[in-house]
């Protein structure tokens, strides 16, 4: 039972949302925002593990009809989990992701709100339109890392954001990296042809090797590590199109060694150990549940 669980809200990929937790505050950190107690940093990663893990199971519960032909494998479709139990796990998990981000600090409870509200509107209305839908889901990872950067920021005001306009760069890469990602990830099943392609392909890219334009003391050591990270995540693309799920598994999976190297970048060695660790940990968990899909 455990185990269906943790397929069902894709554990593995959860940890990639706390390591964006754990970017966004190593940027704000680095912009000379203040230290935030350790127990607030862990409160906000659960919080944004939990969100997630609900939207994978709101996802599924969501799919359910379509995966019985398309994912029979899955919790759901195959019978290992029932719907009413899948309902009470979503639903735990959104509790328990808004109580852990208000414990952590109250004004985090807004972007919480946001990021459930973006995952609603993904699961439920914006999944056929690939632009809109991917636009939702930059849009949450986008929201993962300001819950990062607002916990550090928490006593600023609007001026001293507007005033660190570093704070909103990873943010925006995610926004393109994960539109680009969502993007391909609806053509999984029936492929996409090659302009499609090769657009995807630009937009991950540039998305990765972004780091070089960040005003950053350490962006060349981290370009080189994000040239080899880049050629990682496309090299499916450019073998067949039958291998787009693969794709977008290695571009999730990889996502808390794109912050390590945001990290690496704005010298916040901590951070990136930290991201690095929970790579680690997502590709450990990966293989005890053999997940082969994001």
């Amino acid at each position: 039972m455990i185990r269906t669980l943790c397929e069902l809200v894709r554990l593995p990929n959860g940890l990639t949302a706390s390591s964006n937790v754990i970017a966004g505050y190593a940027l704000a950190r680095a912009q000379g925002a203040g230290p935030a107690p350790a127990l607030q940093l862990l409160l906000v990663c659960l919080g944004a593990w939990a969100l997630y893990g609900f939207g994978m199971a709101l996802n599924d519960v969501m799919d359910r009809d379509k995966d019985l032909e398309l994912h029979p494998q899955r919790p759901l479709p195959s019978g290992r989990l029932n719907p009413s139990a899948a309902r009470v796990t979503l639903t735990a998990l959104l509790l328990l992701g808004w109580t852990a981000l208000l414990a952590a600090q109250p004004i985090l409870l807004a972007p919480g709100v946001l990021l459930v509200l973006f995952i609603v509107l993904y699961d439920v209305i914006l999944k056929p339109h690939p632009v809109r839908a991917g636009l939702a889901m930059g849009l949450c990872r986008a929201l993962c890392i300001l819950l990062g950067v607002s916990l550090a920021m928490a006593s600023a005001g609007l001026q001293e954001w507007l005033l660190r306009p570093a704070l909103f760069q990873l943010p925006a890469v995610y926004l393109l990296l994960i539109t680009a990602v969502t993007g391909i990830s609806t053509h999984e099943d029936d492929g996409i042809d090659s302009r499609g392609a090769t657009f995807l392909a630009t937009a991950i890219g540039a998305a990765l090797l972004a780091v070089i334009l960040a005003p950053a003391p350490q962006r060349w050591p981290a370009l080189g590590v994000s040239l080899l990270l880049t050629g990682w995540v496309l090299s499916p693309l450019w073998r067949s199109p039958g291998r787009l799920g693969l794709l977008v598994r290695n571009a999730i999976f990889s996502l808390p060694l794109l912050d390590a190297l945001w990290c690496l970048a704005w010298s916040q060695y901590s951070g990136a150990l930290f991201c690095v660790t929970i790579w680690l940990s997502v590709q450990a968990l990966a293989r005890l549940l053999r997940q082969k899909e994001a």
